[in-house]
């Protein structure tokens, strides 16, 4: 009677282990179906995109906002969680990305207002004709050279943490040039996300009506209008970054081997020789 009851039992364990096992592969096979993956990173993207809009919205808080959305969809896209990364990003890198984002501000708001000035100016000497086409030439110059830095900033901001602003504007630079295609790939990505944000703002205050019972100019914005800004709300940012990180990912790759650090040490060895 012992022998058949603990039979029995063995029998019901088995089966019960067997079960569970078969469950856990079904679990396993569907999260690790393609298409849970992809709703799974759409969610992500979807949530990444709303935070950084959300924390954007003083302006000043752009540039920490795009840092920590570029860190989290480069290290963090395998955790868990998408919230408590993205905010531990956002505090981790706020104060070296929001000086650099400031300059950066002050810089295109400098050039914004000197284009404007030199594009104003009305005179009929050849001469001042000739200094206005230059300084406009000038502007636009450094106005590109800003665009080529603010391409590769975010993502050197995140690799190389520990160096000081000035050495990462020095590896952007350097990068926007040296890695051409790549500066490329990420000018295109900046278009889309931000580019597509004007076209859509454009669209909203330039389509006015008149109001046939009062007579006053209203807004007519077309429903194709308003889903667009309901796309860029939802995935107007994180798409374009997380597929310019994708295409990018060699570049960077061999960037994260560097240790500036050392090519530091290097530098001020060779220096204090040479004195």
């Amino acid at each position: 009677m012992f022998f058949i009851k603990h039979f029995i039992i063995k029998i019901c364990y088995n089966i019960k282990r067997r079960v569970c096992t078969m469950n856990l592969d079904k679990n396993e096979k569907r999260y690790n179906s393609k298409l849970f993956r992809f709703f799974d990173l759409l969610y992500r993207l979807l949530v990444l995109n709303i935070m950084t809009i959300i924390i954007s919205l003083p302006i000043i808080t752009f540039f920490p906002a795009i840092v920590a959305m570029v860190s989290t969809l480069k290290y963090d896209m395998s955790e868990t969680g998408i919230f408590k990364p993205y905010f531990r990003n956002f505090k981790k890198y706020f104060w070296k990305s929001f000086w650099m984002g400031l300059a950066l501000l002050i810089c295109f708001v400098a050039g914004a207002y000197a284009y404007y000035f030199w594009i104003n100016v009305e005179t009929n000497l050849a001469f001042m004709k000739i200094i206005i086409q230059i300084g406009i030439v000038v502007i636009s110059i450094c106005v590109l050279i800003l665009v080529l830095l603010v391409s590769h900033l975010p993502q050197l901001i995140c690799i190389f943490k520990d160096l000081p602003n000035f050495q990462i504007f020095k590896v952007s630079f350097y990068s926007s040039f040296r890695y051409f295609l790549t500066t490329l790939i990420m000018l295109i990505v900046n278009l889309v996300a931000y580019g597509s944000l004007v076209i859509i703002l454009t669209l909203i205050f330039t389509s006015k009506k008149i109001d046939e019972e009062t007579g006053k100019t209203v807004l007519a914005v077309h429903s194709s209008v308003r889903i667009m800004l309901v796309i860029w709300t939802m995935i107007g940012i994180s798409l374009p970054k997380y597929l310019g990180l994708r295409f990018t990912k060699p570049l960077y790759y061999k960037l994260e081997k560097i240790d500036m650090e050392k090519i530091n040490q290097q530098i001020e060895e060779d220096i204090n020789n040479e004195k």
